[in-house]
């Protein structure tokens, strides 16, 4: 089953110092580099960031050119929650530098993913986790605007029945998480909108979490979910995080 191809996390790589090469022979050795069909993470500071707070480029322009230099593209995380057409104009000049075939946006926002389709047609454009697609008339409502949508691993990932269940036509349209942290056990999920507050600049935003320091990420470190049961049932698009380094847990 070889039909595949995974998009892989750079969070956290901070270090400029650090190739990507290297990084993911450290953190994703599991996949091999002709599998990875992108790489998410911040580049220039841009308001449309969302998932994580923006604190400097975890892709910087040498890694790029790597990337693209081994046919990888740039998954750029545009999910901010707080969307005005003054932000979208602000970025218009970041979006035209990575506007290119191949690379992707990944967007909570329906009217900042209508925007870019007009402005920046290159793009392949992604709904983001954030979103909370959790049934499956929300995926087909997103699927109207979006190329391929990312589901809530809570509501689809252990739900075979329902993952089999959905024509080929949107298998081959969904990404699924191969792995998850935090977010597949947080009550309330808060710490997303206040990553857009900060990413926007807003006087006063800070971060805020609905977990206590206890809870289960902090214990027992990420969830691993099965690629080869879903590609048994046609699906062929993952999305991989890295292992929080705090935690003893592996990346897949």
């Amino acid at each position: 089953m070889n039909n595949y191809s995974v998009s892989i996390s750079a969070r956290r790589k901070e270090d400029s110092q650090v190739s990507l090469a290297l990084f993911l022979r450290v953190h994703f050795h599991v996949v091999p580099l002709d599998k990875i069909d992108s790489v998410f993470g911040f580049n220039d500071p841009c308001r449309l960031y969302g998932g994580c707070k923006y604190i400097g480029p975890e892709l910087d322009d040498r890694d790029l050119a790597w990337m693209y230099a081994n046919n990888i593209g740039y998954r750029i995380p545009l999910s901010n929650m707080i969307v005005g057409r003054s932000d979208y104009e602000s970025a218009k000049s970041f979006l035209e530098k990575h506007h290119r075939k191949d690379n992707s946006v990944i967007v909570v926002k329906d009217s900042l993913a209508r925007w870019i389709r007009k402005d920046f047609p290159l793009y392949h454009i992604e709904c983001s986790v954030i979103r909370s697609t959790d049934t499956v008339e929300k995926l087909n409502k997103a699927l109207d605007i979006y190329d391929t949508v990312v589901p809530l691993p809570e509501a689809f990932n252990a739900d075979y029945e329902l993952l089999e269940s959905l024509p080929q036509t949107t298998k081959d349209r969904v990404r699924l998480f191969l792995n998850v942290g935090c977010a597949l056990h947080c009550p309330q999920r808060i710490c997303y909108r206040s990553f857009s507050r900060m990413n926007r600049g807003e006087p006063g935003a800070k971060f805020e979490c609905s977990q206590k320091s206890n809870s289960y990420v902090f214990k027992e470190g990420m969830t691993n979910f099965p690629m080869e049961e879903y590609q048994k049932i046609g699906y062929t698009k993952f999305k991989m995080l890295r292992a929080k380094p705090y935690l003893n847990s592996t990346a897949f």
